[in-house]
């Protein structure tokens, strides 16, 4: 079974990115949780280990958008929304990244 990308949903992560777990966000009856490590394809590996997070923001919402192209008119929201869950991603690094096997 393929490993997704966390950070764009290709289906192809080939990376590990240690994290220790965090509450990304809270809405009215409703908490989003990030448990433990994330999987990063070799593109987003490689803008998170050059550390281009405008990249890595943008190469996520247009990966979103185009899975979901209704949300387009919300497009500045979602990257600002990504660059929060991002900043989080990269405050609770726990190491180096390692390849999947």
């Amino acid at each position: 079974m393929p490993c997704l990308c966390d950070f764009c949903s290709a289906p192809d992560a080939g990376w590990r990115h240690p994290a220790r777990s965090f509450i990304g966000y809270v809405a009215p009856g409703v908490v989003g949780e990030s448990v433990g490590d994330w999987a990063a394809c070799k593109e987003c590996h490689h803008l998170i280990v050059s550390g281009n997070r405008a990249g890595l923001t943008e190469r996520s919402v247009l990966t979103f958008i185009a899975k979901h192209p209704e949300l387009g008119v919300v497009k500045s929201e979602l990257a600002t929304e990504m660059e929060i869950l991002h900043a989080q991603f990269f405050d609770n690094r726990t190491g180096p990244a390692s390849a999947i096997a």
